[in-house]
């Protein structure tokens, strides 16, 4: 019985042990392909989330992007339409304006002033800011009629049809006359080609040719059209532009005048502080290399850590124009900048005649051209001016000096020449 007994415990514990084995491979087995049924069903369940997710963001972003569009689209033709209605209207108004006068039946002498700008050049604002000041101070009783140069041609056939006897045109000043300009040119060649009739008074304008056949050939092209009008009187900027009208257009009137925006001057009485830099960016008629314009940018800031740069160009409004309504107050807030400065560093010339207007300390550096050396040696007449023509390392030394020297109390502008201009304006054209 004890032998069967352990014969049967042997058996009992070796096929435990055998079945205990078997089902824990079983086991083993059934839980590492039930683990790979479920990785391949996890798989494939997160690869087909995933690309149904795609597919979602895909749909909404394209959704949400043309969304987007459509808006844009819509209030970027809303903001335009808008825009256009506005300038529709102030553009109407000053033509109606324009028409009442050009259809006026009294007798008050008219003064055609034609070509003004409407570009983003304050100090060509300024310019028409001044002339318009020296048709009221010297030509009181007149009436002006401002022609901008983008509305010459709605107005141009108007104007020839309906001068008459004692009207008198006068012709945007600037610097703009000579072969760099040509559209400009274009224009006083035709103006002063089709009113033979009618005195016409080019407004003071630095005259510059190029050196170089095409130079020579506008040059001669402009002279033979002008010494076709009997009463023309040009204005020079300076004494070189004085020479040159001289030589090559002896047949019309012609002095020496300062820039019309002169005549905007007055003490604005605003606290000063730091420096201004008012230069051109190195495309635009720059006369100094890469590295003088970073001496010059970093002369000044060292001076002055906040000194800020304008480059005398609007920026705002609508396509960034000065249009003719918005001139007085585009010119006077960059007046006021100016005014709120110790000294200004430029190479504009309305960076220095802006500084004259507001009795600023300045120094200069030339342009591309000669009209600021000529308008300094022509009519600036102060010790608070310190031309530097290009020689950057005089800037330092300039600035303090520029400083410490304080507000202009003169500016050495003979106003008188305006004066003398009128006088010659008037026996030329028998104006009383």
């Amino acid at each position: 019985d004890s032998r069967i007994w352990k014969a049967e415990q042997s058996i009992t514990q070796t096929m435990d042990s055998r079945m205990w084995k078997a089902e824990q491979n079983v086991t083993q087995t059934l839980d590492a392909r039930v683990w790979k049924a479920e990785q391949n069903v996890t798989q494939t369940l997160d690869a087909r989330v995933w690309k149904a997710e795609q597919n979602i963001n895909q749909t909404t972003d394209a959704r949400v992007w043309k969304a987007e569009q459509n808006v844009t689209q819509t209030l970027d033709g809303r903001i335009w339409s808008a825009e256009q209605n506005i300038l529709h209207l102030q553009k109407n108004g000053l033509r109606l304006q324009a028409a009442s006068m050009l259809g006026s039946e009294d007798q008050a002498r008219r003064i055609f002033l034609i070509g003004t700008p409407e570009h983003n050049n304050i100090g060509d604002a300024a310019i028409v800011n001044g002339e318009i000041e020296f048709v009221r101070r010297y030509f009181p009783g007149s009436r002006l009629i401002d022609i901008p140069d983008n509305d010459l041609g709605l107005w141009y056939e108007a104007v020839r049809t309906t001068i008459r006897p004692g009207d008198m045109i006068f012709l945007q000043g600037g610097g703009n006359m000579g072969s760099r300009y040509l559209r400009e040119e274009s224009v006083r060649r035709q103006v002063i080609g089709d009113f033979r009739d009618c005195p016409v008074v080019i407004l003071p304008q630095t005259a510059y040719y190029d050196d170089s056949e095409a130079g020579r050939k506008e040059l001669a092209t402009t002279a033979a059209i002008f010494a076709g009008h009997p009463h023309l009187t040009i204005l020079a900027r300076g004494d070189r532009s004085l020479e040159l009208m001289r030589e090559h257009f002896p047949g019309a009137k012609s002095a020496c005048v300062p820039d019309m925006a002169l005549l905007l001057e007055k003490d604005y009485g605003l606290e000063r502080k730091g420096v201004l830099l008012c230069i051109r960016a190195l495309n635009d008629e720059s006369g100094l290399t890469d590295s003088q314009y970073t001496a010059v940018m970093a002369a000044a800031r060292e001076i002055d850590g906040q000194a800020e740069n304008t480059d005398n160009l609007y920026q705002g409004g609508y396509e960034g124009r000065i249009w003719q309504d918005m001139r007085r107050e585009v010119v006077e807030q960059q007046l006021r900048r100016f005014a709120s400065s110790q000294v200004v560093v430029t190479d504009r010339l309305h960076g220095l005649i802006f500084a004259l207007i507001t009795h600023t300390p300045c120094v200069v550096f030339s342009s591309y051209n000669y009209k600021i050396g000529e308008f300094c040696r022509t009519f600036v007449h102060t010790d608070g001016v310190i031309f530097l023509d290009n020689d950057v390392e005089r800037l330092p030394a300039a600035i303090r000096a520029a400083m410490e020297h304080g507000p202009l109390e003169s500016t050495g502008v003979d106003f008188g020449l305006y004066a003398q201009a009128q006088q010659m304006i008037r026996e030329d054209t028998g104006w009383a």
